[in-house]
């Protein structure tokens, strides 16, 4: 798959509302704050240690990262999308 293709098919998926929509901002950090907010007054009472609630708000994330992977084994090689979490506010997170 050339870059041209690669771009062409992440448009027509990312642009499938079924499943994505677009977003003005980041909500990363609304998210983390959020996040920090809730924890660090409620963990302890929760039963959550402080390096459970620190693992839980970390201070160096990134964005989530989707990338496509092509399904060769499919006629045409339609595209998987994957989402890389890797260093993000809710990597640890035990929610869905």
């Amino acid at each position: 798959m050339n870059y041209s293709d690669y771009q062409s098919e992440a448009l027509k998926q990312l642009c499938d509302h079924t499943f994505y929509r677009f977003l003005e901002e980041d909500p990363t950090q609304s998210f983390l704050n959020k996040t920090r907010t809730y924890l660090q007054p409620h963990g302890p009472n929760e039963g959550l240690s402080r390096s459970t609630v620190t693992t839980l708000c970390p201070d160096n994330f990134k964005t989530l990262k989707i990338y496509l992977i092509p399904k060769t084994h499919i006629s045409g090689n339609p595209s998987r999308p994957i989402v890389s979490s890797i260093v993000t506010p809710s990597k640890e997170s035990p929610l869905p």
